[in-house]
């Protein structure tokens, strides 16, 4: 047994370490061979060339849906609480608009919005409810002035594919 670290390090550490034990990690959908259409690309290319599309969509869910139990357990171990907000509806649409906010498809586009959103909320706490209207109007400012997200146009105009 390791003294090295504290009990709350060990914590803190944690839910990197089962995250690596995952089971094929998380770029086996992506890491196909060169040259072989990727359903999320043209999934009408895909079929026609033999590729099992709905199995890709089966497993891709089956992934995600694992990490984020992973994710939810891992938070409920570490602060040893879990409380009736984590469920709530609005905590899937916050999701939602954060990887919207930073940008879709791409790596750092969620945790650029993720990042955003929990700033907003954080230092914009003080005026009560009004937040979510003013999360609401970044969001369509975002909308309306980043297509692809934040990240997605910083990588369009560093002209940068995998950001």
């Amino acid at each position: 047994r390791c003294h090295c670290l504290s009990r709350s390090m060990a914590r803190f550490f944690e839910p990197y370490i089962n995250a690596k034990k995952f089971p094929g990690g998380t770029g086996i959908l992506g890491s196909a061979r060169p040259g072989s259409p990727q359903p999320n690309e043209n999934e009408n290319r895909a079929t026609s060339l033999g590729y099992s599309v709905a199995r890709y969509k089966l497993a891709a869910f089956v992934m995600s849906a694992t990490l984020a139990g992973l994710a939810g357990a891992m938070k409920a171990l570490v602060f040893q609480f879990a409380s009736l907000t984590d469920a709530h509806w609005q905590m899937s649409g916050e999701v939602i608009l954060m990887t919207l906010l930073g940008g879709m498809g791409t790596i750092f586009g969620p945790v650029v919005g993720a990042f955003i959103v929990v700033t907003l909320q954080h230092f914009l706490s003080g005026i009560g409810s009004w937040v979510q209207v003013v999360i609401g109007g970044t969001f369509i400012a975002c909308v309306l002035l980043f297509r692809r997200g934040i990240v997605g146009e910083i990588a369009r105009l560093l002209r940068i594919s995998s950001l």
